[in-house]
């Protein structure tokens, strides 16, 4: 935890920028609270021709998950914006919890 000069805390906080492709649909669900909840699968660029893409999960509540679940579809170009999650042992991938708006940059050929 670091305390700015006027004595105010400020939290340790990982921002994670996102821009890929989405791997597959996504996959939208409701909590047993009834809160909409959506996970997105994001593709970036290899790094060469004898590499994996990195693969990262976005993660949406609320109004912003039911928009991306079905305003989005696989192969579409995103720009999300949230708070690297906390490492999970049975966690296929890295982990985000997207804190502002998605944006949509570009919608996958047909």
């Amino acid at each position: 935890m670091a305390i700015k000069a006027s004595g105010q805390r400020q939290d340790e906080v990982m921002r994670v920028f996102v821009r890929g492709r989405l791997a597959r649909r996504p996959e939208f669900a409701q909590t047993t609270e009834g809160v909409a909840v959506c996970r997105l699968l994001v593709l970036g660029r290899a790094a060469g021709p004898a590499s994996s893409p990195p693969r990262v999960s976005l993660y949406l509540r609320g109004d912003e998950a039911r928009r991306c679940a079905f305003g989005l579809g696989q192969g579409d170009l995103i720009e999300g914006i949230g708070d690297l999650g906390p490492e999970r042992r049975k966690a296929p991938r890295q982990e985000v919890l997207v804190t502002e708006p998605v944006k949509l940059r570009e919608r996958a050929a047909a």
